[in-house]
């Protein structure tokens, strides 16, 4: 909703605007789509076709879609339409019941955004271990499928190749069974996805945690572990610690982060010290501390000054040290934080971390803000950059003119000080307090009349 837009975009302030997440990552999705529905054959054929005619030349969008008119025959005026030149992804709601009497699976499908109203695509279903292919084209559709008994699994959009955001009612069980056996990576990790919205379950917890064990596949081993994480869960401590044992260090980084769960516990502490002291993978050092500093705030402060003279890939172990005086709030970690951002206070890596952590500071010391727009003239970009985006929280229209000063000074940060100018100027609008929130402020505004009247 931020930054809705078509995949092909004319209107921009900078032209370096267009290459974001819209024309990589969708780009990618979309000649998957393209691969999909065209079949192995005739999609190697169009790109062999596109990439003879148009060597050593200068191409657009519409080039690519006369290459695969030309070759394959078929118009793809509805597939551009709808995933290049306009904005949006198709949101489903669907629903399945299985019909004893006729031996079929009864699919209701329903496409539920509100830009653009409809999505023609061809989707597939796995019913237990069969593949079929099913067309959406219209708002709410329904689907019959055969089989010879009441499936264990159905899985819509089997494999995620289509793009978009999926409500499937479907119970803990059925979730559970798609993370355990679902042949595809993307849909065992759609299912841990779901499941972490499924707290207060001790089925839920263990299913991940055997499959954060399990499963052949590291990301799918991530995802259970991060799912977990959400559930909050105050127990199986011992089982996390042990699961990190020979397993690869992106899931062991995902460990870490869970252990934050388990504040003032002393066995989760000592583990994370441990990992801090004897391990040799420097993201994994950077992440355990920060667990650390969660869990165990005083072990933390015994080891961040070692930490920040320890020299790693991208500074990252002592940009994870910076982040402990952003952590704990103290008139000592401030001052420690203002000679950390000075220049020469630090690494060249590592002092736009230490700008980060000092917005922790501007509620309590207003004056932090002055810093900020020091640093605008900084001769370092990441720390420019940094300011400019702590100004977009805590600017005012005063610092206006700082900004389009630094915009001059260095426009590849422009994206940033537009992006800051607009909330300054134009502030978002605050969402209204609700429950507990709203009483208390209610309470607090009437303490404060009878203040006044008593005055």
């Amino acid at each position: 909703k931020k930054w809705r837009r078509s995949t092909v975009q004319h209107n921009f302030y900078e032209s370096m605007d267009v290459f974001d997440g819209h024309i990589y990552a969708k780009g990618s999705l979309i000649l998957n789509m393209l691969q999909d529905y065209l079949g192995d054959d005739a999609f190697w054929r169009f790109i062999q076709y596109y990439t003879k005619e148009n060597q050593f030349k200068n191409v657009e969008t519409p080039d690519l879609k006369k290459a695969i008119e030309e070759t394959t025959g078929q118009n793809m005026d509805w597939f551009f339409k709808q995933w290049v030149y306009e904005p949006g992804f198709p949101e489903y709601e669907v629903t399945w019941k299985y019909n004893q009497r006729n031996k079929s699976v009864k699919l209701i499908v329903k496409q539920i955004q509100k830009k653009p109203n409809i999505f023609k695509m061809p989707i597939q279903i796995r019913v237990d271990d069969e593949l079929h292919t099913v067309w959406i084209e219209d708002k709410e559709m329904v689907y019959e499928v055969p089989v010879d008994k009441r499936p264990k699994m159905v899985i819509f959009n089997a494999g995620s190749r289509i793009p978009c955001k999926l409500k499937f009612n479907k119970s803990i069980s059925e979730w559970i069974l798609q993370l355990e056996k679902g042949p595809h990576i993307l849909d065992r990790i759609a299912a841990a996805q779901e499941l972490s919205t499924k707290k207060g379950r001790r089925i839920v917890e263990t299913a991940l945690l055997n499959t954060a064990k399990n499963d052949s596949f590291w990301g799918v081993r991530k995802e259970a572990v991060n799912a977990f994480a959400k559930l909050k869960s105050k127990k199986y401590a011992v089982e996390l610690m042990a699961l990190a044992e020979g397993q690869d260090n992106r899931v062991r980084r995902a460990i870490w982060n869970t252990l934050k769960n388990y504040k003032n516990d002393e066995s989760v502490s000592i583990f994370l010290q441990d990992v801090i002291s004897t391990d040799d993978k420097y993201y994994s050092i950077a992440d355990a501390f920060k667990a650390l500093v969660v869990v165990d705030t005083a072990a933390a402060g015994l080891r961040v000054d070692a930490l920040l003279e320890v020299d790693s890939h991208t500074d990252i172990i002592r940009k994870s040290a910076i982040t402990y005086f952003g952590s704990v709030v103290t008139d000592k970690n401030y001052d420690r934080l203002k000679k950390l951002v000075a220049y020469g206070g630090t690494t060249w890596d590592a002092r736009p971390e230490a700008v980060k952590q000092l917005e922790k500071y501007v509620k309590t010391k207003p004056k932090t803000v002055d810093l900020f727009v020091d640093m605008l003239q900084d001769k370092t970009r990441d720390v420019r950059r940094n300011s400019v985006r702590a100004l977009n929280k805590h600017g005012k229209r005063t610092h206006i003119g700082a900004l389009d000063e630094v915009l001059a000074m260095d426009p590849i940060i422009s994206r940033d000080v537009r992006a800051a100018k607009k909330n300054i100027l134009h502030p978002p609008k605050k969402p209204a307090k609700k429950g507990p929130e709203k009483e208390l402020e209610d309470a607090n505004k009437k303490l404060d009349d009878i203040r006044k009247l008593i005055k």
